[in-house]
């Protein structure tokens, strides 16, 4: 590994070069991503979804020339947001979200702040799914969340840097990850682990792999494709619908789709 010494705060062009480059980290591991993926169907697509979302954060933040934290969270607010697909990605969108909300008045990011980001986008993330499902991404995003805002607390002097409090929410996700098919039958029965959660911690992977100066890694060999198991089932469809000018607030429309749909989300900005 690249002998680099992790910087103490993270400035607003360190931040967008890390998300690009993460961007391009989890573009390595789609396939991978795709062959675990059985739910909410079984339709092997999160990887390609995730991936999709993260391009579009990628074109704006292209586009910002992030010269304040500020830009940094509205291109990942607004480029997620817009260029969401499927389930996975409109969740994932919503993480960033919340780590964007959590940017705004920074000039740089410390241990402590990157931790509170990560907190503020597991909230985003569980606010925005109407029936959240544990053993989804949804865990792994909020325990690795959690972990992490422990351990930037420091004990004594002993403060961890950004990207040390990402290491530490890598490995609390990897923990969590490995127990999803005990939260959720369909992953146990698939003998697979959830596959949005392994894509959230290829992107944390893709951040921490920046800093650390690592060259993108060779795809994994796909062996086998959870799918194939499920082959006779009947797949419904993702249908997104993106408003504009709505005045109505979010509850009430959630209420108004209730009936429909069996993985169901409401999101705005």
């Amino acid at each position: 590994m690249p002998d680099k010494q992790p910087p103490q705060t993270i400035k607003p062009k360190e931040l967008s070069s890390a998300f690009i480059f993460a961007t391009q980290w989890l573009g390595v591991f789609v396939d991978e991503v795709n062959a675990l993926n059985v739910y909410p169907v079984p339709d092997g697509d999160t990887g390609t979804n995730m991936h999709l979302t993260m391009q579009s954060v990628r074109r704006q933040l292209g586009e910002t020339r992030a010269t304040s934290l500020d830009e940094v969270g509205h291109a990942l607010a607004y480029g997620s947001l817009l260029g969401a697909r499927g389930n996975s990605g409109v969740i994932l969108s919503q993480v960033l979200k919340g780590f964007a909300d959590s940017l705004k008045g920074l000039k740089s990011m410390t241990g402590q702040d990157v931790a509170e980001a990560l907190v503020s986008g597991s909230a985003g993330a569980y606010a925005a799914v109407m029936k959240p499902v544990e053993g989804t991404i949804l865990t792994v995003v909020r325990e690795s969340a959690e972990v992490a805002n422990n351990a930037a607390r420091g004990s004594g002097n002993e403060v961890p840097g950004p990207v040390a409090v990402l290491q530490v929410a890598l490995e609390a996700g990897r923990d969590t990850l490995a127990r999803t098919p005990d939260m959720l039958p369909i992953l146990k029965q698939a003998g697979v682990v959830d596959a949005g959660g392994l894509g959230y911690l290829r992107l944390l992977e893709g951040l921490i792999a920046y800093f650390e100066a690592r060259d993108l890694p060779p795809p994994p060999k796909i062996e086998k494709r959870a799918q194939q198991q499920f082959a006779e089932e009947e797949f419904g469809f993702c249908t997104e619908f993106l408003l504009s000018d709505v005045t109505v607030p979010t509850a009430e429309i959630q209420q108004l789709v209730a009936p429909y749909g069996d993985s169901l989300l409401v999101v705005g900005a």
